[in-house]
């Protein structure tokens, strides 16, 4: 929330464009509670699950910021 006020107020065309939330250490216990509780928050926020220490995502991660 607080980056997007941030943005709003810098310029209004920044809240315009595709945002993506890459979340990190999904090789935690826990990630997966917090990945829920925060996609049930944020509903039109695209969540991209990763994990620096595995590597796992990383690819997927590269690829999807491609596409921007």
């Amino acid at each position: 929330k607080t980056l997007l006020e941030e943005l709003g107020c810098y310029s209004a065309e920044l809240l315009e464009k595709p945002r993506l939330v890459v979340a990190n250490k999904i090789d935690l216990p826990e990630a997966a509670d917090h990945r829920k509780a925060f996609t049930k928050a944020y509903k039109k926020v695209e969540v991209l699950p990763v994990s620096c220490e595995t590597g796992e995502g990383l690819e997927a991660l590269k690829a999807r910021i491609l596409l921007f």
